[in-house]
């Protein structure tokens, strides 16, 4: 919708009703109020065309790249939990496995399986057989960050 308005300099300003912002002027100032004398010829609401379109855009400028690396970040993390938990399921799965009495080569073909890039060590305990398994992930591509996680079965046949 498009209204015509006289400004207090005497022009007529189209005014577009969502690009503009609606203002009261203060009544102490008389020249934007005009005089007593012309009061019929201007309004004390008036609207001031594209005033403040260019703070979006800066705000936007501003914002945008903090919320980007944010959000990057959260994936980023999100990442190093599913290597870590791929991590807990190969040393739960191996340490069972060698706890049920397979040979110790299942380890090695497990994680030559799963190509996890990890390095496994086995600890034979008394009752129990635990493995540690352990790889660098990167964040980024520039931080690099060691996950360890471990893992225990009960040895069968006690």
């Amino acid at each position: 919708m498009v209204g015509r308005e006289r400004r207090y300099h005497g022009r007529v300003c189209n005014h577009h009703s969502r690009r503009g912002w609606l203002c009261r002027h203060p009544a102490s100032d008389s020249k934007k109020r005009g005089s007593q004398g012309n009061a019929s010829r201007f309004n004390s609401l008036s609207i001031e065309c594209h005033r403040d379109l260019g703070s979006v855009t800066a705000e936007f400028a501003i914002i945008l790249p903090a919320v980007i690396l944010i959000l990057l970040t959260g994936i980023q993390v999100l990442g190093l939990q599913t290597s870590r938990v791929k991590l807990i399921d190969l040393a739960a799965e191996s340490a069972r496995a060698i706890a049920r009495g397979e040979d110790t080569s299942v380890v090695d073909e497990l994680v030559a399986e799963r190509s996890l890039g990890s390095k496994a060590e086995i600890q034979f305990l008394d009752l129990s057989v635990c493995v540690v398994v352990s790889t660098n992930s990167r964040i980024g591509g520039l931080l690099e960050i060691p996950i360890s996680e471990k893992a225990c079965a009960r040895k069968s046949g006690l």
